[in-house]
């Protein structure tokens, strides 16, 4: 018997974009871990029944929200929502791969989110009171790096999801990610004893102890995997991180070298700009009419101050510091 929804694609699309539209409510709000096993577990369900053409078409600018709540469910302390989760996005990337032939703007998505995702975490932590030095911080995102190493690691010879073309290119693009998280942390230890998270103070290691660092190859490499033509601001933002830093070390060639590559991104931008991608906001984490648990962050703080607005404020310093981003459109 054939399926009566095939004739009707309107009403298919509608019945689609209400089942994403409710697992996305599901997935973002905070469950048990076996609620967000079986959530995830119906997502990557509809990921496949319905294809990544019409994943993407359906989701639309949604998209990003989504990949907001995988970032964030790939740093979850419990292993199997960890893995489905990674899981999941290896699908969806390798379905566009197969789609497109690139993964060039999921990417893009990908990369311009995760310092927001990294900082909310942890902000989250620091609400929570877990975070008390540079040590927790880091600690805070290792279940994400370790997803993202999952994901670098896919096999095309066992996993036909992973087309042998696609395997290198996730490579370069964990790698980035990864660099983007480092690039988070940098730019918080470059506050010095200013460093706070939700009003916390984060007790800094001494300077000495980043003396064999690799933070100029992070940043370096994270700016880099932003092109002129469609990401100028992102690639701005970390190359004024590596100026920062380079001139907290001293090194005031590097540093005046980085604002030459600086003006090189502004130029080359100039005539792409309508085609510069900025991401929206996630009302989902910021409007508590929509998302009433968002009341209950930081309710067990003793500071009384200490709530989701200072973990949404924190974290859109890293989406979009300002200084070097417009405030977003309507």
């Amino acid at each position: 018997m054939s399926n009566p929804m095939s004739t009707h694609p309107r009403e298919q699309k509608k019945m689609v974009q209400s089942v994403l539209d409710l697992l996305l409510h599901v997935l973002a709000a905070p469950q048990s871990s076996v609620a967000h096993l079986r959530a995830l577990g119906g997502s990557l369900q509809s990921l496949m029944k319905f294809g990544v053409e019409l994943f993407i078409e359906i989701t639309g600018d949604s998209l990003q929200h989504w990949v907001r709540v995988l970032l964030t469910l790939m740093n979850s302390v419990s292993l199997s929502v960890r893995s489905i989760a990674t899981d999941f996005v290896v699908s969806l990337l390798g379905g566009i791969f197969d789609v497109h032939g690139n993964i060039d703007d999921i990417s893009l998505v990908f990369l311009t989110l995760i310092p927001e995702v990294a900082a909310r975490e942890m902000a989250l932590y620091g609400v929570s009171g877990l975070v008390k030095s540079m040590e927790d911080l880091e600690t805070s995102v290792w279940p994400l790096r370790r997803a993202l190493a999952d994901i670098e690691e896919a096999n095309p010879l066992d996993d036909d999801r992973v087309d042998p073309q696609l395997s290198p290119i996730l490579s370069v693009f964990c790698r980035a990610c990864q660099a983007g998280i480092d690039g988070v942390l940098i730019e918080l230890r470059l506050l010095g004893d200013k460093c706070s998270i939700v009003g916390v103070n984060v007790a800094m290691k001494s300077r000495e102890a980043y003396f064999f660092d690799a933070d100029e190859e992070s940043l370096f490499e994270v700016a880099n995997f932003f092109l002129p033509e469609t990401g100028p601001l992102q690639r701005l933002r970390w190359l004024l991180t590596l100026k920062n830093l380079h001139e907290s070390k001293g090194q005031w060639v590097e540093a005046a070298e980085t604002l030459m590559l600086c003006a090189r991104t502004i130029s080359d931008a100039i005539p792409h700009l309508r085609n510069a991608w900025r991401p929206s906001r996630f009302e989902l984490w910021r409007d508590n009419r929509r998302s009433i648990w968002l009341t209950t962050i930081g309710k067990n703080s003793e500071y009384a101050d200490h709530g989701n607005a200072q973990v949404v404020d924190f974290a859109d310093k890293f989406l979009e510091p300002p200084g070097i981003f417009f405030p977003p459109g309507p």
